[in-house]
């Protein structure tokens, strides 16, 4: 009985032992679900707190274009989303700040003015001088944004507008009550020029302008009317007669001949500058704040406080150009090329337009008030804006960047190609020329223009030689090195839309808009095979031993280079097919449709093996990488992609392009992707995501704000 009992007891402890254990296996497995449940959620949480981010940065694009970096940067603290990829590519392209100077002007900055060229100054000549609504003046090296020298205001007097003399010498300053001069060089009073200056109480603006020669000094109100002074004198020359209401805006044409004016009734006048005579009297309507002469004095620009914008010819008064903005201006002037000028907002933007066309061509957001003024750097390269939140701003003018844009062509850039080395870049243009630039600065290298307007290129593999096809069929190799043309292909009869070196560079194909595809033997110049009815994309196996054409019956061809004999066939036959690359290990074979989408195929078997979506209009050209592990594509959607191959995944977007974009290329270590558009620009990108990471945070002139950051990170102080 007692063995029994031991037995029983031995049983009942086995039991408990082994519940004990289920019940530490159960516990273990509920606190690893718990903990993998909480994971998942935490990384959902930061997934969704990505995307959101994102979208606040794209949606604050037109507000605040470093806001919207700010956020992007956040974004991908939070989580590596495309949706955070992409909101940083698209947000530094319209980050065109450079440097947010806070003036500390009491009322907010008025007015704020770019020194001439001039030995005057010592380091690089270039200051900014500012005044205060409340009449302080200050001077700052544009270069560090420090401060100089400050004038401080006295008790009561208002300031409106500061301006510079050509020769650099003197600063001027409209104050309430009197127009004082200074050594532009030391911040000396050097005279006054008494006279009631404030005019009516809605005449916020009054404008001041030197004469070409430095001579004289225009003023646009003053005890009742525009007044012109001798500088050397302080003697009054004359008054302009002729404005029923109080002035605002006042320039000197640059060859001096002219004066032009601008009322709170909306009337713009130009006047014989040495006379005094009046000459055209033309109506915009709306206080106009200011006029503005083009450098070649042939055209005159005024802004309205309606939002309404003309330009004129300066001397026949015809208007060239009329247009209506987001809102009020209160300045404008000219950039230094002619073909551009800038406003200043009252919505807390400045904006550059074309003068031809009146395009929007950048908006430079960011001000939290009114932009009260506008001034361009003497080499155009910058523009500088005052505004009543107290900041002056310094852009840049020109289109923006990530890593660097370049006006390539003054019209359409066809194509685009990386040198085989990664230091050159090589460009098409429908200007006619084809041209060379150095990859790292932007350089222009050499120009040429072959006489038929070049449509597509491609370097040879060893990089010395340029294939250059052209719009009326012409084939050309040109030299890399100088540009001259060392042979030429005749044969096409009609735009040659691409071309592919094979790997050993001693042949070409071509394809063209006459229906045929060519092969090439370069030694000879020899034509080898001609292929019917194929017109679009074109590409060589790895090996050099088939090539691939896109043909007019929607499929991508793939033959046999030494036979011409037709090997495989690709596609649906469905649409139209453009842009044909194949993997450089020759497995893969890319064909962009019209569409919008882009198929992948495995070239032994033909199969498709996925298509890839995200696209909204054709691609027109494609790319693979050196390592075959990334697609680009350029597409009439107006942007590039980038796309991992093994999963099919969108990588990037790339933003910037006003148009389609026709041409990319990958830089040989596939660090960056060039892109060319219809807009006449080249732009480089950073295709790794640290580098962006990097740019972006070295780009950008402050944290998010106390308010930011409770609005759009929901936290009290910010991280």
């Amino acid at each position: 009985r007692r063995a029994e009992e031991q037995a029983s007891a031995a049983q009942r402890l086995r039991q408990r032992g082994m519940f004990l254990a289920f019940a530490t296996l159960a516990a273990l497995l509920l606190t690893v679900a718990a903990v993998w449940f909480g994971q998942r959620a935490t990384q959902s949480e930061k997934l969704a707190t990505s995307r959101e981010l994102a979208a606040a940065a794209v949606n604050n694009l037109q507000v605040d274009p470093e806001r919207s970096v700010l956020l992007a940067l956040q974004a991908l603290e939070h989580a590596d989303t495309l949706e955070a990829r992409n909101a940083l590519h698209q947000s530094l392209p319209e980050l065109h700040l450079l440097r947010a100077i806070p003036a500390d002007h009491q009322g907010g900055a008025a007015g704020v003015a770019y020194s001439p060229e001039s030995p005057r100054f010592s380091g690089d000549g270039t200051r900014l001088a500012s005044i205060g609504a409340s009449g302080d003046i200050k001077m700052w090296d544009a270069s560090s944004g420090e401060q100089l020298f400050t004038l401080p205001a006295r008790d009561g007097e208002i300031g409106y507008s500061i301006a510079f003399s050509p020769d650099g010498a003197l600063l001027a300053a409209a104050l309430n009550s009197r127009i004082l001069v200074l050594n532009a060089v030391t911040g000396e009073e050097a005279f006054s020029l008494a006279g009631n200056v404030s005019g009516a109480p809605n005449n916020e603006m009054v404008h001041l302008s030197f004469s070409p020669d430095s001579r004289r000094l225009a003023v646009a109100h003053m005890d009742g009317s525009p007044k012109i002074w001798d500088l050397a004198t302080r003697a009054e020359v004359f008054s302009l007669t002729g404005h029923a209401q109080p002035c605002d805006g006042i320039a000197y044409s640059p060859n001096g001949k002219l004066l032009a004016t601008s009322d709170d009734a909306g009337l713009v006048k130009t006047w014989e500058a040495a006379t005094g005579q009046e000459l055209l009297s033309l109506s915009l309507g709306g206080n106009v704040h200011s006029v503005a002469f083009s450098p070649d004095s042939e055209k005159l620009a005024a802004a309205s406080e309606d939002g309404t914008l003309k330009v004129w010819d300066a001397v026949s008064g015809q208007e060239i150009l009329g247009l209506r903005g987001n809102a009020g201006m209160y300045g404008v002037i000219f950039l230094p090329d002619g073909k551009r000028l800038v406003t200043a907002g009252q919505d807390g933007t400045a904006r550059v337009w074309d003068v031809v066309s009146g395009q929007e061509l950048l908006t430079l957001a960011g001000n939290t008030s009114t932009v009260t003024s506008v001034d361009v750097s003497p080499d155009g390269r910058y523009i500088v804006s005052s505004g009543y939140d107290g900041t002056l701003k310094i852009w840049e003018a020109a289109p923006g960047r990530e890593l660097l844009t370049l006006t390539a062509h003054p019209d359409i850039v066809w194509d685009v190609a990386y040198s085989p080395d990664g230091t050159r870049l090589a460009t098409v243009g429908a200007d006619g020329t084809v041209k060379l630039w150095e990859a790292a600065t932007g350089q222009s290298a050499w120009s040429f223009s072959p006489g038929d307007a070049p449509t597509s290129l491609a370097f040879s593999p060893n990089g010395q030689q340029l294939a250059v096809g052209g719009a009326t069929g012409a084939v050309l190799l040109l030299n890399a090195a100088t540009g001259q043309p060392v042979l030429t292909l005749p044969g096409h009869t009609y735009l040659v839309f691409d071309l592919a070196f094979s790997p050993d560079g001693r042949q070409l194909v071509t394809s063209s808009w006459d229906g045929t595809a060519k092969l090439w033997d370069l030694d000879s110049g020899r034509e080898l095979l001609t292929l019917p009815e194929q017109w679009s994309g074109v590409a060589f196996s790895s090996d050099g031993k088939s090539i691939f054409t896109g043909g007019l019956d929607w499929f991508v061809y793939r033959w046999d280079a030494a036979t011409g004999q037709e090997l495989q066939k690709f596609g649906d036959g469905s649409q139209d097919v453009y842009g044909v690359a194949v993997s450089p290990d020759g497995n893969l074979l890319a064909i962009g449709q019209q569409d919008g989408a882009i198929t992948l195929w495995e070239v032994k078997s033909g199969k498709k093996l996925r298509t890839l979506t995200g696209h909204a209009g054709l691609v027109a050209r494609l790319a693979f990488n050196r390592d075959g592990s990334r697609l680009a594509s350029a597409s009439f959607d107006r942007l590039a992609k980038v796309w991992e191959v093994a999963t099919g995944e969108e990588l990037f977007s790339l933003f910037g392009h006003s148009g389609n974009v026709f041409g990319i290329s990958f830089s040989p270590d596939g660090s960056r992707l060039a892109t060319a558009g219809a807009d006449g620009t080249i732009r480089l990108f950073t295709l790794r995501l640290a580098d962006l990471v990097a740019l972006a945070q070295a780009r950008v002139t402050r944290a998010l704000t106390v308010e930011e950051c409770q609005k759009f990170l929901h936290r009290e102080t910010c991280p």
